[in-house]
């Protein structure tokens, strides 16, 4: 699957342009060669946090002054907002999404979309029950072996019928005490099982039932003293659940 902003420029001169032709040949700050027994993802993460934002800015540039519509082809979320107008997401060559970049990512309709613009909480579940007076729908979900129970918005979907669930890592509250007195719907009880560090975020894999994750910062990691094996809350509101087609 290939995100496809529309805008694009070789990829080369750019690259010549920030010093560096492949991100093979990166040197430290030292001016040495990396060790060679380094692994290749690593060179390339090196690589990427070095010359990133020159890059998307020589982008930038370039399109501005030849103002023409160019094609960017890419497998970054963050590549395509920064720098697409209009983005296409392309499947088993098919076009699946298209429209705004912060509309197609931000509210993906299909399952293989929302995995690919980030979105880290998908589960297969069942509809248990209906209410036509709360329009919501009860879901079992299933996952990992495991099983747990959320209240998510109704849907086409009749009692017994399998649904997809996708809940944003953003949209879910982490809580070291039971949370009382919310609007959510959805509180679970559950325990840190890792966390994850990322250059934007920090994420928080909690076991309950199935495997949550929650994004938070590393101030709040630090303050709440996450960690693994503790007992956590999590807290999502009903219609931060989207349905998603498969």
């Amino acid at each position: 699957m290939e995100l496809v902003p529309e805008m694009t420029t070789m990829a080369n001169p750019l690259l010549r342009a920030t010093g560096v032709e492949d991100p093979g040949r990166v040197e430290d700050s030292a001016g040495q060669r990396p060790d060679p027994e380094v692994p290749e993802r690593a060179k390339r993460r090196t690589f990427t946090a070095r010359y990133k934002l020159d890059i998307i800015a020589d982008l930038k540039e370039t399109n501005r002054g030849l103002r023409l519509p160019i094609l960017y082809v890419t497998h970054s979320r963050e590549e395509a907002l920064s720098l697409g107008e209009r983005a296409l997401v392309f499947e088993r060559g098919r076009v699946v999404a298209e429209g705004e970049p912060h509309e197609v990512f931000g509210a993906p309709v299909r399952a293989s979309v929302a995995r690919l613009t980030g979105v880290e909480n998908i589960f297969e579940g069942e509809v248990l029950a209906r209410s036509e007076e709360a329009v919501t729908m009860t879901v079992e979900l299933r996952g990992g072996g495991g099983a747990c129970r959320v209240e998510v918005p109704l849907g086409r979907a009749r009692a017994g019928e399998r649904v997809c669930v996708a809940v944003s890592s953003g949209d879910v509250l982490l809580a070291t005490e039971e949370p009382r007195g919310l609007s959510a719907r959805n509180v679970l009880a559950g325990r840190v099982a890792r966390v994850e560090e990322r250059a934007e975020q920090t994420l928080v894999h909690v076991a309950s039932g199935v495997t949550w994750a929650a994004s938070v910062t590393r101030q709040s990691v630090r303050e709440m003293k996450i960690e693994k094996g503790r007992q956590v809350w999590l807290a999502f509101k009903t219609y931060s659940c989207r349905l998603l087609d498969d």
